[in-house]
C-alpha cells in the first residue's frame, strides 16, 4: 500500500497549503493503482522535461570567474600561486562580508 505523504505548496516563497502525496513502494504498486495510460503519461512528460532541462543546462551554463582562474593556473604554473593568493585573499573578504548580514 502506497505510503501518504503531505507537501506544502507555495507560491513566491510563501505557503498556501498542502497536498497529500501517494508515495509507491515500486513500479507495480503504482501501475496498479494508476494504469498503464496514467504511468505511460508520467514517464514521457518527465522524460521530456528531463531531456530539455540538460539541454538548457548545458546551452547556458557558464563557467564561474573563479573556476576560470584555476583553469589559467593550471594551464600557466607561473601564475598558479598568484592566482591561488588572490582567491584567497578575496575569498576571506567574502566570508567576512557574509558574516556581518
Amino acid at each position: 500500500m502506497a505510503e501518504k505523504k503531505k507537501y506544502d505548496v507555495k507560491s513566491k516563497g510563501d505557503v498556501i497549503g498542502n497536498v497529500t502525496v501517494a508515495v509507491y513502494a515500486n513500479v507495480q504498486e503504482a501501475l496498479t493503482a494508476l494504469g498503464d495510460e496514467k504511468i505511460l503519461g508520467f514517464i514521457n512528460r518527465q522524460n521530456k522535461a528531463d531531456i530539455m532541462n540538460d539541454y538548457r543546462g548545458n546551452a547556458t551554463r557558464s563557467i564561474s570567474s573563479t573556476a576560470q582562474l584555476k583553469k589559467m593556473g593550471d594551464k600557466d604554473p607561473a601564475r598558479k600561486a598568484q592566482i591561488e593568493t588572490l582567491l584567497a585573499k578575496y575569498q576571506k573578504e567574502d566570508d567576512a562580508a557574509a558574516s556581518k548580514k
